[in-house]
Parts: structure tokens; C-alpha cells; sequence
């Protein structure tokens, strides 16, 4: 029985043949390894060790510290070949305390199970990359890496990245294929992505910090992410991207002041790709957003349409249900064109681009895109029991637009609280195919106090009861 298994302790000095008076001793982390019987432990004590280390059998790899023991791949010649650490088979292994620099992949887990913590893995095409298997990387450091974490497994188990820190890799962490993957308490900053999630992938998000980077979270295919209690701040395009048929819930997380970097392209003729959202669901994906806070954003929220590349056509419709947020201080609070949309008992408040910024060429837009609290574009949404206050223009409808809007409070806006895009209402319209041709639907909305007018044009038959 296991009363008589012994776990034994191996020593690695690269330097130190007596390994400061420990034995049995070794001068390689490999020559440790293949001594080594199942459980052991092997303590490896300050250097600078080469890599190419194959694992297969159950393990623990301990370093003084990951200050000052460091495991890197590269070659006499400069080359950095393929990993520096293959953990295979079905080993459970952990690694702790050490550095792994400088090679194409730093840790390969094939078919094991890995536990990285704490560790420090930087100046690697991928810091750690899983093709089968399961990863728990934890209290880890990952930066300079052209990806981070990469996972692309069949596997049900979930893969655990919790409570690390990311610094200006490409792409932080990617999780594709059929991957689970529970990411939660990480701190990424820097990114060109912070987390991409691809394939039909299941992965919560939870408490993570992402900022600074690009674009903070990509979400696509078929995958399926419930987002929770995150922060993504300051990302340059978007905050979040969601599209292909996915399927995103997004519960009180803080979106702030992303996409200030946008050239404007996010109405593209065959990609959704759009720039300069807190969220943004395309395609014919789908989004629960509840009691977040999106607030000094580009654009706070956008479901936006998108063309078929093959037929060129409009025929991919996001669907977004949006209840209980607050939409503060964004230059555009919410876009809606074509979305199977419904926004309810919102707080959308304070959305006015010139208290954002002071560029030209971006103020300049506000002449085809009011800034506004609610900017529809086209397709039947139903705005219902939100309080749209203080925005430079309430609720602006342009082209094909036929919302239904019920209960709404809309006061105190800057020019108006609904305007249709036509005149009087816009003197300078940019241009015919964004001139409101759509209907009005609803009743029960309280208008008061809005500066130019509550409703514009007076003279247009809104329907009876539509106002309080």
C-alpha cells in the first residue's frame, strides 16, 4: 500500500557538484528527472539552467526563487528551438519558483496536467501553450511574450488562470478549440489582446483587470463567456468585441474609457470589426448585459449589423438585451443598427462627445452620428422604462429605424429628447441614406425640459399616447 512509498528530494546545481551539501545532486534539471521516481521532488538551486527538459512521470519542480533561477532554450548558435519544458503523458507535474525565458514555447503540455505557481515566463513566442490536457497557472508573471497562454483542447476539464499578471504580450491569453477555461483575478496590461476566446470554448471571466491594451476581450465563433465583476479600462479600439454566433453575459462589470483610438471604420462592407466601443455585438451573436457600468467610452454599447460576404447583404442581426445599466458620460451612449434589441430601465445619462474630447475630426462626426443617449439606425427596438437625462440629444432616430419606445423618461437633455434625423431637426444632414424614413411606435414616455424641444419635428404624428 502507499504506508511504505517514500517521497524523495533531488537536488540540480549547475555550478555546485555537492549542491551545498545536499544529495543525491545533479548538474541538469533533465539529468534530475530521468533519476527521479514518481512524487518526487527536485530542488533547483540558483543558475542559469538549459532547457529541452522532457517530463512524463509525476513530479514537482521547485526553485529557490524566480529571481534567480532561470531555465531558457536558446542555443549556442542564438536559435531558440522548440520549448524548453514537454510535460506529456498523463504526469500530474507542478512547477514553482522559476523563470523560463527566451525560447519558441516555454511550457508544452501534452495529454498532462500542469500546475505553473508562481512562475515567470517572458521573451517566448508562447509562454505556455496546451494542446491536450489541463492547465492551472496561479500568482504568476507572464510579460513581452508574443502569446501568453494558449489553450486549444477537447477537453471538458477547465483550465484555471487565476490571479496572475500580464504585461504587454501580443496576446495575453487565447482560448480555442472545445477549451474550458475559468480565468479570474489577473491583471493584463499592455496587450495587443488581452483575452481571445475562439472555437466553441465555455470560459468565465471574473474580477480580472484588463487595460491598456488594444482591444481588451475578443469573443467569436461559437464560444460561450459569462463575464463578471471585470474592469476594462482604457483599451484603444474596444472594450469588448463579441461576434460570429457567441454568446457573452456580462454582469457589473466597470467599462471605462475605451476606443479612443478609432479611425471610424466600424461600419465595414464585408467584416464586422468595428472601433471605439465599450461592447460591441455583431453578427449573429448575442449579449445579457446587466447592471454594468459603461462610462467615458467612445461609444458605450453597439450592436451593430453586419454585411454577408457572400451575398453582401444585411442579413446577420446581433441580438442584445440590456437591462439595469448605467450609460454615463460616453460620447455615444448606445448604438443600435439592426439589432434585435431591447433596452430596459437603463440609466442613460450624460452621453455628449464635445464634453469628451477636443478633436476635430471626431466632433466632426457628430454631424452624421448625433451624439446621443440612444442613437438608433435602423431596425425595431423596444426602449422600455429608461431614464435618459442630461445627453446632448436624448434618443436620435436615423434611416430605417422603427423603434418602439415605452415608459421612458427622457429630460433635461441638451438639444432635444427625441429627434428624427431630418429637418429642422439637423440642418446639415451628410448625407440621404442615414435621413429617417422609419416609424415611431409606443406611448407612456414622460418628456420635459429637454433645451431645444422634447419632440422634433412637432409636426410629425407621433403615435397617441406616446407622450405622458
Amino acid at each position: 500500500g502507499f504506508s511504505n512509498f517514500k517521497i524523495s528530494i533531488l537536488w540540480v546545481d549547475d555550478d555546485d557538484p555537492t549542491c551545498g551539501g545536499h544529495s543525491p545532486c545533479y548538474q541538469t534539471i533533465q539529468e534530475a528527472v530521468a533519476a527521479a521516481q514518481a512524487r518526487d521532488t527536485i530542488k533547483v538551486r540558483p543558475g542559469v539552467y538549459q532547457g529541452q527538459i522532457i517530463i512524463s512521470k509525476d513530479l514537482t519542480i521547485s526553485g529557490e526563487s524566480r529571481e534567480v533561477v532561470f531555465i531558457h532554450n536558446r542555443d549556442r548558435f542564438g536559435e531558440r528551438p522548440w520549448e524548453t519544458i514537454r510535460v506529456t503523458g498523463l504526469a500530474t507535474v507542478t512547477i514553482e519558483n522559476v523563470s523560463i525565458i527566451d525560447s519558441t514555447v516555454g511550457v508544452l503540455v501534452e495529454g498532462a496536467y500542469v500546475t505553473l505557481s508562481p512562475v515567470q515566463l517572458s521573451n517566448l513566442a508562447i509562454a505556455v501553450l496546451v494542446v491536450n490536457g489541463q492547465l492551472t497557472l496561479r500568482e504568476s508573471r507572464l510579460s513581452s511574450n508574443q502569446v501568453g497562454v494558449s489553450v486549444g483542447t477537447e477537453s471538458s476539464l477547465p483550465n484555471y488562470i487565476e490571479g496572475n499578471q500580464f504585461q504587454e504580450n501580443s496576446t495575453a491569453i487565447s482560448i480555442g478549440e472545445a477549451s474550458h477555461a475559468i480565468i479570474r483575478g489577473n491583471e493584463m496590461n499592455g496587450s495587443g489582446m488581452g483575452i481571445k476566446l475562439s472555437g466553441s470554448v465555455e470560459a468565465l471571466l471574473q474580477a480580472n483587470t484588463i487595460r491598456s491594451s488594444i482591444i481588451g476581450v475578443h469573443i467569436g465563433e461559437t464560444s460561450r463567456a459569462y463575464l463578471e465583476g471585470n474592469q476594462i479600462i482604457g483599451n484603444a479600439l474596444n472594450g469588448v468585441i463579441v461576434r460570429g454566433f457567441a454568446q457573452v453575459t456580462l454582469i457589473r462589470n466597470y467599462i471605462l474609457g475605451n476606443g479612443f483610438s478609432l479611425s471610424f471604420g466600424f461600419v465595414l462592407a464585408q467584416v464586422f470589426y468595428p472601433e471605439g466601443f465599450g461592447v460591441a455585438v455583431g453578427e449573429s451573436a448575442s449579449a445579457e448585459l446587466t447592471e454594468n457600468r459603461f462610462e467615458g467610452n467612445v461609444f458605450g454599447l453597439g450592436a451593430t449589423q453586419a454585411f454577408d460576404p457572400v451575398s453582401a447583404r444585411q442579413v446577420l442581426t446581433p441580438q442584445i438585451n440590456a437591462q439595469r445599466n448605467e450609460i454615463v458620460a460616453n460620447g455615444w451612449g448606445v448604438l443600435l443598427q439592426g439589432a434585435a434589441a431591447t433596452l430596459s430601465h437603463n440609466d442613460i445619462t450624460r452621453n455628449d462627445i464635445t464634453d469628451l474630447v477636443t478633436d476635430a475630426a471626431i466632433l466632426s462626426f457628430d454631424t452624421v452620428y448625433p451624439s446621443s443617449g440612444v442613437l438608433v439606425q435602423s431596425g425595431q427596438p423596444l426602449l422600455e422604462a429608461n431614464h435618459i437625462t442630461q445627453n446632448r440629444r436624448g434618443v436620435v432616430l436615423q434611416g430605417k429605424a422603427s423603434p418602439t419606445l415605452q415608459s421612458n423618461q427622457i429630460m433635461k437633455n441638451t438639444d432635444y429628447g427625441i429627434a428624427l434625423y431630418r429637418r429642422p431637426c439637423f440642418g446639415q444632414l451628410a448625407t440621404l441614406d442615414l435621413v429617417f424614413q422609419g416609424k415611431v411606435s409606443g406611448e407612456g414616455n414622460e418628456l420635459s425640459g429637454n433645451g431645444q424641444s422634447d419632440l422634433c419635428p412637432p409636426d410629425y404624428p407621433w403615435p397617441p399616447g406616446f407622450r405622458k
